[in-house]
C-alpha cells in the first residue's frame, strides 16, 4: 500500500463540500504566484514568493514554496489523497486523476487544481490515537506516514455505502436519549 497525501480543504475545511462535489483538491498561494508557477523548480517558488512577501522570514517562505511545490510537482496521477470533513467526522479517500492545472475560475481563493475521483471514507472516530495525532499537522499538504496510511485504507468504506450505526434518535427529554446512548454502549462494549 502507498501513503496517502492529505490535503485540507481551506481552513477550516471550509471548501471540503465543494472539493467533493467538484472532484478536486485545490490549494492557494495565488496572490504571489500564477499559472507561470506550473513547471517550476523549487528554487525558482521560493524565489517568487520571496519577492512577492519581501516581510516573511525566509523560513515562512520556504514552507509555502515547499507546500506549493508538492502540490504541483510531488503528488502524481494515481496518487490517493485524503481530506478532511469535519462537520461528518469524517476523512474523504479519492485518486488523483489529473496533473496540477491554475484555474482561478473554479476557486478564487484555491486556483491550483488537481482532479480527483473521491470514491471512500473514513469515519474519525474509527481511527487510532496515533493516526489521528499523524493527520493533525498544521500543513496544508502533507504525505502520511506508512501506518497511518494503511491505517486509513483498511477502515475505508466505499462513499456511498450506509453507516453502520444508525444516529441516536432525537428527543425532548435528555434523560431518555442518555439511557439510550448508554444501553448502545453497553451493547456494543459487550460484543
Amino acid at each position: 500500500m502507498s501513503a496517502i497525501w492529505l490535503v485540507r480543504a481551506g481552513r477550516n475545511a471550509v471548501y471540503v463540500d465543494r472539493f467533493l462535489d467538484q472532484g478536486v483538491i485545490c490549494i492557494g498561494m495565488s496572490q504571489y504566484v500564477g499559472a507561470e508557477a506550473l513547471g517550476d523548480s523549487r528554487r525558482a517558488l521560493l524565489e517568487r514568493t520571496a519577492q512577492a512577501h519581501p516581510d516573511w522570514n525566509r523560513h515562512r517562505a520556504a514552507n509555502h514554496a515547499g507546500q506549493l511545490f508538492r502540490f504541483l510537482s510531488e503528488i502524481q496521477i494515481g496518487d490517493e489523497v485524503a481530506t478532511y470533513d469535519p462537520g461528518l467526522r469524517r476523512y474523504l479517500l479519492g485518486v488523483v486523476t489529473s496533473a496540477a492545472e491554475y484555474d482561478p475560475e473554479l476557486l478564487e481563493d484555491l486556483p491550483y487544481v488537481r482532479r480527483v475521483t473521491w470514491n471512500r471514507r473514513i469515519s474519525r472516530d474509527s481511527l487510532s490515537i496515533s493516526t489521528l495525532n499523524s493527520l493533525g499537522a498544521i500543513q496544508t499538504i502533507f504525505r502520511l506516514n506508512r501506518e497511518a496510511s494503511t491505517e486509513l485504507q483498511k477502515a475505508a468504506i466505499p462513499l456511498d455505502a450506509p453507516d453502520a450505526t444508525p444516529p441516536p434518535r432525537p428527543t425532548d427529554d435528555p434523560r431518555a436519549w442518555l439511557a439510550d446512548t448508554s444501553q448502545a454502549s453497553l451493547r456494543a462494549l459487550a460484543t
